[in-house]
C-alpha cells in the first residue's frame, strides 16, 4: 500500500513538472524546464517500474496464497476422508458389537465348563487317592469321633446351662407373682 502512494505521488511529481515546462506554451525552454522534463519522465519510469515489481511481489503473494488454499483444500478433503472412514468403522463396530458379546458370553461359559471340568478331575483324583490310602481312611474316622466327642461335651455343657438358666427363671417368676400378692 505504501507503494503504491509512493507510485502516485512521484506521477504527480512528473506531472506537476511537465506542467510548469510548458507554462509558457513550451517555448524558451531552457535547462530548467528540460530538467523538469527529465524529471517527470524519471518519475513516470519510476512509477512504472514500482508498480511493476508491486504486481510482481503481489503476483507471488496470490501465488503462495493459492498453493496454501491448494494446501488447504487438500488437507480438507483428507479430514473428510477420514471422517467418512471414522463413520464406516464405527458402523462396523456397531454391527460387530453384539456379536462381541455373544462371544464374549460364550467364552465365559466355555471357561466356567472348562474350570468345573478342572475341579471335577481335580476331586475325582484326590477321592480315589484319600480312598485307596487305608492310613487317610483310618485318620479320617479318628478325626470324626474327636469332633463327636468334642461336639458331645459342648452339648452336654449347654444343658447344663440350659438347667441353671431354668431354675433361675422358676425362681424369679415365683419371686415376680409373690410381689403381686402384696400390692393387691
Amino acid at each position: 500500500m505504501r507503494n503504491i502512494l509512493l507510485s502516485f505521488g512521484a506521477l504527480a511529481l512528473a506531472l506537476v513538472s511537465v506542467v510548469i515546462c510548458f507554462q509558457n506554451g513550451g517555448k524558451d525552454m531552457g535547462t530548467a524546464e528540460w530538467i523538469s522534463i527529465l524529471i517527470a519522465v524519471i518519475g513516470v519510469i519510476g512509477v512504472l517500474a514500482t508498480t511493476l515489481f508491486q504486481l510482481k511481489r503481489d503476483g507471488k503473494t496470490i501465488d503462495k496464497i493459492d498453493n496454501r488454499t491448494e494446501d488447504i483444500s487438500k488437507a480438507t478433503f483428507t479430514v473428510n476422508n477420514i471422517s467418512t472412514s471414522v463413520d464406516k468403522a464405527n458402523e462396523m463396530l456397531n454391527s460387530i458389537t453384539p456379536e462381541i458379546k455373544t462371544i464374549s458370553h460364550t467364552t465365559n461359559k466355555i471357561d466356567f465348563i472348562a474350570s468345573e471340568i478342572e475341579y471335577q478331575k481335580r476331586l475325582n483324583e484326590k477321592v480315589s487317592t484319600d480312598i485307596s490310602n487305608k492310613d487317610v481312611i483310618v485318620e479320617t474316622i479318628k478325626k470324626l469321633y474327636e469332633e463327636n466327642a468334642r461336639l458331645n461335651k459342648s452339648l452336654q455343657m449347654e444343658k447344663a446351662n440350659n438347667l441353671i438358666l431354668s431354675q433361675k427363671l422358676k425362681q424369679y417368676e415365683a419371686e415376680h407373682n409373690s410381689s403381686y400378692d402384696y400390692d393387691v
